[in-house]
């Protein structure tokens, strides 16, 4: 017995070279003709095209918010007319014994001297690679006397790298020889939580107040030392400050 499988719908003569167009069949059986997709709005298939563009747009507008830099500009004359002032532990009636970093016990901090300066910040670099990064993020470049004048300031070229300061004067600023003695390369140690937020917060410009010890960082573990400079009038390697600072405060005046 043979079985029909054609639709009940459909005429057994049913010719598909004559069918009518499907949207006419449609209508027949009761559906809708279905319309053709509408075109993408002229901001979304731009956005679909230069996805990859946008998104690489977008982080480098976010790093350079991050990133950016505030520069404190203040009004010409010398804003610190002292030169940093410090004290041999040798020649302190209790001069401070050594003791562990109050965050990484494999670190022994030895005291060298106390160390009390006002200053310009001239640079502020942040560092993250190396031993010395574990305890000192910032190194800031502090000026006194004629590079805490705006004035001599801005004739100078200021900047940082690997831990070390580099100046470039202009025409009409004193000379190397002279911006050496008043400025130093500081390796900051925060003490505390207080100081590593104003070592935060403090911008280029700014003027500081500091207080702490010139100290010498020893890895107990490694081996591993790191002396801080005992001299404004030296150059070169290991002629930075290594600086433990136990009180920090922004004394910026109002421009």
């Amino acid at each position: 017995m043979s079985e029909d499988r054609s639709a009940p719908d459909t005429p057994a003569d049913f010719d598909p070279r004559f069918a009518p167009p499907p949207e006419h069949m449609a209508r027949l059986r009761g559906g809708r003709p279905q319309a053709p997709a509408a075109p993408d709005p002229p901001a979304l298939r731009f956005a679909k095209e230069h996805a990859g563009k946008l998104v690489l747009a977008a982080t480098a507008l976010f790093l350079l918010i991050v990133t950016h830099e505030r520069v404190v500009t203040l009004p010409p004359g010398v804003l610190v007319p002292d030169a940093p002032q410090q004290v041999l532990v040798s020649e302190l009636e209790e001069p401070p014994l050594p003791f562990k970093h109050p965050e990484d016990s494999e670190l022994g901090i030895y005291p060298l001297a106390t160390y009390v300066l006002d200053a310009k910040v001239l640079s502020k670099e942040r560092y993250r690679q190396g031993e010395e990064a574990r305890i000192s993020p910032w190194d800031l470049a502090l000026g006194w006397q004629l590079l805490s004048d705006q004035q001599q300031v801005d004739q100078i070229e200021f900047s940082q790298s690997m831990r070390w300061y580099h100046f470039r004067p202009g025409p009409k600023a004193i000379s190397g020889d002279v911006a050496l003695l008043m400025s130093a390369n500081t390796h900051t140690i925060p003490a505390n939580a207080a100081v590593r937020d104003v070592l935060d917060d403090v911008c280029r410009g700014d003027i500081v107040h500091l207080e702490g010890y010139l100290v010498e960082v020893r890895n107990e573990v490694t081996g591993w030392k790191w002396r801080s400079s005992l001299s404004r009038k030296d150059r070169g390697a290991h002629a930075c400050e290594v600086f433990y600072i136990e009180r920090a405060e922004i004394v910026t005046p109002d421009s």
